[in-house]
């Protein structure tokens, strides 16, 4: 039960850093502006110059999406120039707008999950509420898009999301603000929390116990969804401290 539940809550832990980044499918979803260059080009350098144009200009992505893609570019410009060049290189070899940017989201989830495990205590309470959001959504509409998204994978509807903005403004902070150091729960501080959670709220139990089947029946991801959903909903009524702890050492456990 122990090595049952520490993995659970690693595991349940990445599942926020996933969503945010389903929508965040690359600066080429955005529309080309009046007389600017098709990205759709074979030449890699002419779609990095056209992606990175389009960042500059009024409406052409939505304001926070925007400040990520700048939070990113001064916080680790090694980053986001991988991001960019893998975009770039990705539409030149045919791939839509889409398809590269979620090519590119690798790039993004690895350093955001190296950020995370020491989240300031502001963002991981904004973060934890933010989940709480999101899963709450996802069961009510769509079961099956949040154990995809869970997984990693994008989410077609991400701006039907009602937390995007608040997802992309949190991501924005991560990448500007975090700093080593902070404190986080140990191991058994988690999975001793983990075990107090499914006690007082057995029927979570289940949804554990499906985590890792390849493709669960509609029944089964609302189960999944239910228990992550029960688990940050328990993360969100900690005393302020815990909450922090506890959020960082499941991230820090996802190693």
């Amino acid at each position: 039960m122990r090595q049952y539940l520490e993995t659970r809550a690693g595991l349940s832990a990445i599942v926020l850093i996933l969503a945010p980044l389903a929508g965040c499918s690359g600066p080429a979803n955005a529309p080309a502006s009046s007389g600017s260059q098709s990205p759709l080009s074979a030449d890699v350098s002419k779609n990095r110059a056209w992606i990175e144009q389009q960042l500059t200009q009024p409406n052409a992505f939505e304001p926070a999406m925007a400040d990520v893609f700048a939070a990113i570019k001064t916080s680790d410009p090694a980053l986001y120039n991988q991001f960019m060049d893998v975009v770039a290189q990705r539409v030149s070899e045919g791939a839509s707008p889409f398809e590269a940017g979620v090519a590119a989201r690798p790039i993004f989830l690895a350093r955001l999950v190296q950020l995370m495990q020491d989240a300031s205590n502001a963002d991981a309470e904004r973060a934890i509420g933010i989940s709480v959001r999101t899963f709450e959504y996802y069961l009510s509409h769509d079961a099956g898009q949040c154990i995809k998204t869970m997984r990693g994978g994008a989410d077609p509807n991400y701006d039907k999301l009602p937390t995007k903005d608040d997802e992309m403004r949190l991501m924005a902070s991560i990448f500007r603000t975090t700093k080593p150091g902070e404190p986080a729960a140990t191991r058994e501080e988690v999975t001793s929390w983990m075990q107090e959670l499914v006690k007082a709220h057995p029927e979570s139990a289940e949804g554990f116990q499906y985590f890792n089947l390849p493709v669960p029946a509609e029944n089964q991801a609302r189960a999944i969804c239910g228990s992550i959903l029960t688990m940050y909903r328990d993360l969100q009524q900690q005393p302020d401290q815990r909450r922090a702890d506890l959020f960082r050492g499941m991230l820090r456990m996802a190693k």
